[in-house]
């Protein structure tokens, strides 16, 4: 009788674990990850200064790890950019002016971003958007 009710028993478990897959469960899914930024492309920008507004251009070339660029305005005329860093959704580069270094801190959601700069205690919103 005992070794009906083990047998039993031994084959209602067998019969359990082959309807669940056999064994260990599987492990759940992985998340797919984060999107990372590529900041790469020409873009047309809105920022203030002192009270004035001013448009111009940033261009951003070249690949992950090694990116360069430069940013048009009648008021600045082109700058440099360096330091590019992208983190996430997140681009933050540099640009040396004659009176300050600014170091710019943008996000970017699809082909737009928002974001700052501060050039040593002056600061400001700039917003852009892909050509």
């Amino acid at each position: 009788m005992k070794r009906t009710a083990a047998l039993l028993v031994g084959m209602a478990l067998m019969a359990c674990s082959q309807s669940t897959g056999g064994g260990a469960a599987a492990p759940p899914p992985q998340p797919e990850p984060a999107p990372t930024l590529d900041p790469v492309g020409v873009y047309d920008f809105t920022t203030s200064v002192e009270g004035q507004t001013l448009t111009g251009t940033l261009t951003i070339t070249g690949s992950p790890g090694a990116y360069s660029g430069s940013m048009n305005t009648d008021m600045m005329g082109t700058v440099a950019l360096r330091s590019f860093s992208v983190d996430g959704m997140d681009l933050m580069f540099m640009a040396d002016l004659p009176e300050a270094t600014v170091s710019f801190f943008l996000t970017f959601e699809g082909d737009t971003f928002t974001g700052e700069w501060d050039a040593g205690g002056m600061t400001g919103f700039m917003s852009g958007s892909k050509r």
